[in-house]
């Protein structure tokens, strides 16, 4: 059966905050009766790959937010011995794409099906020993076996399959193909196609990277920071962060300010880890931006700013990051960088509480207590404050000891 590709099919992996596969240390409980803000060091492990890197809970939304232009490729089909169309597989722009592709950058991803549509006219061929990417992969081409490996792995022009996907790049990647590299040590961190295992997958991420491959380089930081696949070491982390982040690669950027401002790996140096959350956030990196805004409402490396702590806050929040949506909760609560509105605060309180968060359901329970921006409800302020007390919150563990008296 054919069927025609279109930019519809190529389904985008959802956007998650890098707090979902990280481990955040709230240092402080805000206490909505006081109006002064206290520092907050939310010390974020490294980001994961958004669709198979490291990660315990669920892939990380790390995404290289600029891209390169789509080249269109209408190269004539050749008869002559080589085809032609495979100095495209060879080239700069294709290496960079098929790398891109794994970051969820769409267009890379249109790119690489335009490839492999070549020459098949406006649909696919399903007998795939007819195509001509399919023949090149066969005849040993690295740069087609790379691709197939791809676009199996996400589905991009034929159907998913992870046992095509895992064949393909681990012959690509035994050719010393970079882009295969990385898939194969993200298949082996999450055990699809083959079985789990990350110390193969830092392996494979190992020689990427010393390609100069910036996405593996973020995968190493990864794991020298959670001690996965190699023994656990916040110096080598930072290294390989500072590589990848140089390069521009956001998902670093954003692990290297946390490195940072946590003191790991380096001296603590909140100004230095400003720089690098800036970067990441101004390419719409969730976990950045929450940082950001972080470190303007408490004056972190920067002259205290609401107006812009608001607006990062913002940013993040709306993305789903729970820290910032706990924060944002915290600035409407007491009127920071935007006027004081009880309502969006419960709301707010609310989408991070029902994440998990402690503090905000500290802040919900003692809304309901209250009856601040909601009815006064005794029993859902009991239930938040109770869950929160139990995470060791002590704003609400004064609360639970209230309840109980009264």
């Amino acid at each position: 059966m054919q069927r025609t590709l279109s930019s519809d099919s190529i389904a985008k992996t959802p956007a998650v905050s890098s707090d979902t596969d990280a481990t955040v240390v709230d240092t402080a409980a805000t206490s909505p009766r006081s109006a002064a803000p206290l520092p907050q060091v939310n010390t974020v492990g490294p980001a994961d790959h958004p669709l198979l890197g490291v990660g315990s809970t669920a892939p990380i939304g790390a995404v290289e937010s600029h891209t390169l232009p789509v080249i269109a490729v209408r190269a004539t089909v050749s008869i002559e011995p080589r085809d032609h169309r495979l100095d495209v597989l060879d080239s700069d722009v294709f290496q960079a794409n098929l790398k891109r592709a794994l970051e969820v950058n769409l267009d890379a991803r249109k790119y690489l099906v335009a490839i492999y549509n070549e020459g098949n006219g406006d649909q696919q061929r399903d007998m795939r020993e007819e195509q001509w990417v399919q023949k090149a992969a066969d005849h040993g081409h690295a740069g087609a076996q790379a691709l197939l490996g791809v676009l199996y792995s996400l589905g991009l022009g034929v159907t998913k399959d992870y046992d095509s996907a895992f064949k393909w790049a681990q012959k690509a990647a035994e050719q010393g193909h970079a882009g295969a590299q990385m898939l194969l040590g993200l298949l082996y961190t999450r055990g699809i196609g083959v079985e789990r295992n990350e110390a193969t997958a830092f392996a494979w991420f190992l020689k990427a990277a010393k390609q100069g491959a910036a996405a593996a380089q973020m995968q190493m930081g990864g794991l020298y920071f959670h001690g996965r696949g190699v023994a656990q070491d916040d110096g080598s982390a930072f290294e390989w962060a500072q590589k990848a982040a140089e390069q521009g690669n956001e998902a670093a950027q954003a692990q290297l300010g946390n490195l940072c401002i946590a003191g790991r790996g380096i001296e603590k140096n909140v100004g230095s880890a400003f720089k690098w959350f800036q970067k990441a956030a101004e390419k719409g990196n969730a976990c950045a931006q929450a940082q950001l805004g972080n470190q303007y409402l408490n004056g972190l490396g920067v002259k205290q700013d609401y107006g812009s702590a608001f607006e990062w806050t913002q940013k993040a929040a709306e993305q789903g990051n729970v820290f910032a949506q706990a924060n944002l909760g915290w600035l409407y609560l007491n009127g920071r960088g935007v006027e004081k509105n009880v309502g969006s605060a419960f709301k707010w309180f609310q989408k991070a509480a029902e994440q998990g968060n402690a503090r905000a359901q500290a802040q919900l329970g003692n809304q309901y207590l209250n009856g601040l921006g909601v009815k006064q409800d005794y029993g859902s302020a009991f239930e938040w404050t109770q869950k929160a007390a139990e995470q060791g919150n002590v704003f609400a563990q004064a609360n639970l000891g209230w309840l109980y008296l009264n």
